[in-house]
């Protein structure tokens, strides 16, 4: 308790093969957050995975949302690279 107000966290998750959710629930906002790692991008060292996010703020009357990819993985001789996309969009 802080200030005489109750802060309160739900998450709940699933893994369903390739499929990973998160819905995390509070007392200000909303998030779903869901992963996907595909198989078929996931071999020979590469690792692939497409993560999309949303967030709402009733209080606040506002959203947010994000997409990101992420690839990578590949040995350099001891570092491994990776490449990150990601598009933001709030209202």
């Amino acid at each position: 308790m802080v200030d005489g107000k109750y802060k309160v966290k739900n998450e709940l998750s699933k893994k369903l093969g390739e499929h990973a959710g998160k819905l995390t629930v509070t007392n200000k906002d909303f998030t779903y957050e869901h992963t996907w790692k595909p198989e078929s991008l996931n071999k020979d060292g590469m690792e692939s995975t497409l993560v999309a996010e949303g967030k709402l703020m009733p209080a606040a009357d506002n959203w947010e949302g994000k997409v990101e990819y992420k690839v990578g993985g590949v040995d350099l001789g001891g570092a491994k690279a990776w490449t990150e996309v990601s598009r933001i969009r709030q209202a």
